[in-house]
């Protein structure tokens, strides 16, 4: 049995609406453009730089003196929120540094990243506000 050329048009029509792709959810790896911030301790006693570690590539966001606490943002150059990243403390002068668990970070989530001695007792938390 044939179809009608209308009834065929009408069948066409339905798939092309049935695979619209303006209904999805947006995907979770969006990045935004607002500023990823990290607050850190050092309670190691020598200066720290601190990264942003993301697909084997380091971006340097700055250095926390020993004993201080600093806000570093994570600016235009490094990776922004929505993205899967690591942060390494590497104190200077040592050839030892640590690394953290990969973290997601998400717009409106503050992170603090505590810097100890040993360095391999150093830690990261974060929570949403």
């Amino acid at each position: 049995m044939r179809a009608s050329p209308p009834a065929a048009l009408a069948a066409c029509f339905v798939v092309v609406i049935a695979c619209d792709g303006s209904r999805r959810r947006p995907v979770p790896d969006v990045v935004s453009e607002q500023p990823a911030y990290v607050a850190v301790t050092n309670n190691h006693l020598s200066d720290v730089a601190v990264y942003v570690v993301r697909a084997g590539a380091r971006f340097r966001i700055g250095t926390v003196r020993g004993g201080t606490t600093d806000t570093l943002v994570m600016g235009p150059s490094v990776p922004r929120t929505g993205f899967v990243v690591q942060l390494l403390a590497a104190p200077i002068g040592s050839t030892r540094f640590y690394v953290t668990e990969p973290i997601r970070i998400q717009p409106d989530q503050w992170m603090t990243f505590d810097v100890n001695s040993p360095i391999n007792l150093s830690y990261v938390s974060r929570w949403y506000r």
